[in-house]
C-alpha cells in the first residue's frame, strides 16, 4: 500500500524531471512531525553533481518524485534541512507536502481542484446517518442488511471556494470475508480556479475553529485527500482515467495525525443542522474580519491544548475577550478599558451568571486576574482555586459569543444556557463557596459561614 506512517522507512529513488539526470537514491520517513527526505551522495563524483549542488547552494528543487516498489510519491515545497560534509555525505530535506500519486508532469508548485479533510468531532457535529440496518429472522437465522447511502451534505460558498460537509461511509471487505463499514463525515473545499494545498487548508481552518468552540475540547486533523487532473488514475494499459481522491501528508497538520483521539463523551453545544449553509457562510465572513479572528484564534488554541498551565490559558482567553469586545463595539473605539470590553461579552453571552456575580463584577474579576498575572509589581496574585475558576469562566463566556453572532435559534441558546457546562461552572463556584462582588473580588458567598472574611 502506497503510504507513509510514523516509524516507517521507505528506500527508493528520486526523479527531478530533468533529462539525463541520473536517478538518486533516497530514504523517506516521518521525523519530528515532518516528512524528511535523506539523500546520500559523494561530493565531487560526476553522477552526484546535480545532487551536490542542491545542498551546496542550500536550494533543492521545488518538487521531486520519490519512487519505490510501493508506488510514487510527489514531494513539493522542499526546503534544505542540513547536510554532512565528508567523503560520503548525506543531505536532508524537509517536505511541505507529500501526495501519494504520480503526476502527469512535475511542476514547481501544484494546485488542486478539491481537498477533503477528516477532523475529530465532525461525525457527531454533522449527525449524518449514512448506514441503516434492517434485521429479520429468515429460516430460523438472523439476517442483517446494511444499506450504505452516504448522500447527506451541507454546501455553501465563500471566498472563492465551494465548501461541503458530507456524509462518508468507508467500507472494507478483507480476504477472510469480514466486512467493515463506518459512518463518518468529512469537510471538503473545491475551487474551479484551483488552489494550493495550503490555501485549501487555510480555507478550511474556520471550520476547525467553529468545531473547537462547539466542543470545548481538543480536536485533531486526521487526514487530507486531494483530487485534480494533474493526478489521474494511471491504468496498466490504456489512457489514464478521471482522478480520484488521493492521500496527502501536509507539514502544517502532520503532527496531529498520529496523536491519540481525546477520550470523552462530550457533545457539541450546537450542531450542523442548527447552522445550515447560510450561517456557515456567515461564520466564514465573520472569520475573515481580522478583529474577529484576533478574538477567536487564541481562544481555539487554548481549547486545543496550547498550554497545560492555567496562567497562559487565562491570558490568551482574556486576550480573546478583549478583542471580541472591541469587535462588538460598533464604533471600534480605542483605549477602552479591559473590563468594559469583557463586560460587553458577558452581557452578550445570554447566560444567567447571577449566582456567580453581576456582569460588571465578573468583567472586573477577569480583568483583575489578567492584570495580576501580567504585572509582577501588583501585590495580589490569584491562588490556584481562583485561577481554575477564572479560566473556566472566561472560556465559557468566550464560547457563548457564537450564538447571537450567528443568529442561532432561541431553542439552541436555551439548550446551552441550561446545559451541563453552565451547570458545572455554577456548581464549581457554589462548592468552593465563592462569589464575585461588584468590585471584581472573589469573596465568600452571601450567607455562608465565611461571610465575615475579607475579600480576596
Amino acid at each position: 500500500m502506497n503510504s507513509l506512517e510514523p516509524g516507517q522507512t521507505r528506500i527508493g529513488h528520486l526523479i527531478d524531471g530533468i533529462a539525463d539526470t541520473p536517478y538518486q537514491a533516497a530514504m523517506l520517513e516521518i521525523a519530528d512531525g515532518n516528512v524528511l527526505l535523506s539523500v546520500p551522495y559523494v561530493p565531487g563524483e560526476r553522477q552526484f553533481l546535480a545532487t551536490e549542488e542542491w545542498f551546496t547552494n542550500r536550494e533543492p528543487p521545488p518538487s521531486l518524485i520519490f519512487h519505490d516498489g510501493e508506488g510514487a510519491i510527489t514531494l513539493t515545497g522542499l526546503r534544505w534541512r542540513g547536510h554532512s560534509m565528508s567523503q560520503y555525505s548525506t543531505g536532508r530535506i524537509w517536505v511541505d507536502a507529500a501526495i501519494f500519486e504520480l503526476p502527469k508532469r512535475l511542476r514547481p508548485e501544484f494546485r488542486f481542484r478539491e481537498v477533503v479533510s477528516e477532523l475529530d468531532g465532525l461525525r457527531a457535529f454533522a449527525g449524518f446517518r449514512s448506514i441503516e440496518y434492517e434485521r429479520a429472522i429468515v429460516d430460523g437465522r438472523l439476517r442483517t442488511v446494511a444499506t450504505i447511502a452516504a448522500h447527506e451534505d451541507v454546501q455553501w460558498r465563500y471566498g472563492g471556494f465551494s465548501f461541503r460537509v458530507r456524509a462518508n461511509a468507508p467500507w472494507q471487505l478483507d480476504s477472510s470475508g469480514d466486512f467493515r463499514a463506518a459512518s463518518d463525515a468529512v469537510v471538503g473545499s473545491s475551487s474551479s480556479r484551483r488552489a494550493t494545498l495550503d490555501a485549501h487548508i487555510t480555507a478550511q481552518w474556520p471550520i476547525r475553529a467553529l468545531l473547537l468552540l462547539a466542543y470545548g475540547r481538543p480536536l485533531r486533523w486526521r487526514a487530507h485527500r486531494v483530487r485534480d487532473d494533474d493526478f489521474p488514475r494511471w491504468m496498466l494499459a490504456g489512457p489514464p482515467r478521471e482522478p480520484q481522491l488521493t492521500e496527502a501528508l501536509v507539514r502544517r497538520t502532520l503532527k496531529e495525525f498520529s496523536e491519540p483521539a481525546i477520550d470523552g463523551n462530550e457533545l457539541p453545544i450546537f450542531h450542523l443542522n442548527d447552522l445550515g449553509s447560510q450561517r456557515l457562510r456567515r461564520w466564514m465572513k465573520l472569520y475573515s474580519d481580522p478583529v474577529f479572528r484576533r478574538a477567536i484564534e487564541p481562544t481555539v488554541e487554548v481549547i486545543n491544548g496550547a498550554s497545560k498551565f492555567l496562567e497562559p490559558q487565562i491570558l490568551l482567553t482574556v486576550l480573546g475577550l478583549d478583542a471580541m469586545g472591541h469587535y462588538r463595539d460598533q464604533s471600534r473605539r480605542r483605549n477602552v478599558r479591559l473590563h468594559e470590553q469583557i463586560e460587553r461579552c458577558v452581557r452578550a453571552s445570554g447566560i444567567d451568571l447571577n449566582a456567580i456575580g453581576s456582569p460588571e463584577g465578573i468583567a472586573r474579576a477577569l480583568s483583575n486576574v489578567n492584570n495580576d498575572l501580567k504585572h509582577p509589581d501588583r501585590p495580589n496574585r490569584p491562588d490556584s482555586q481562583q485561577l481554575r475558576l477564572a479560566a473556566d469562566l472566561s472560556m465559557l463566556i468566550m464560547r457563548s459569543q457564537v450564538f447571537d453572532l450567528l443568529g442561532l435559534s432561541a431553542r439552541s441558546r436555551q439548550y446551552f444556557a441550561g446545559g451541563n457546562e453552565v451547570y458545572q461552572l455554577n456548581e464549581s463556584f457554589r462548592l468552593n463557596d465563592i462569589f464575585i462582588n461588584d468590585d471584581g473580588h472573589f469573596v465568600p458567598r452571601p450567607g455562608s459561614n465565611q461571610g465575615n472574611q475579607k475579600p480576596r
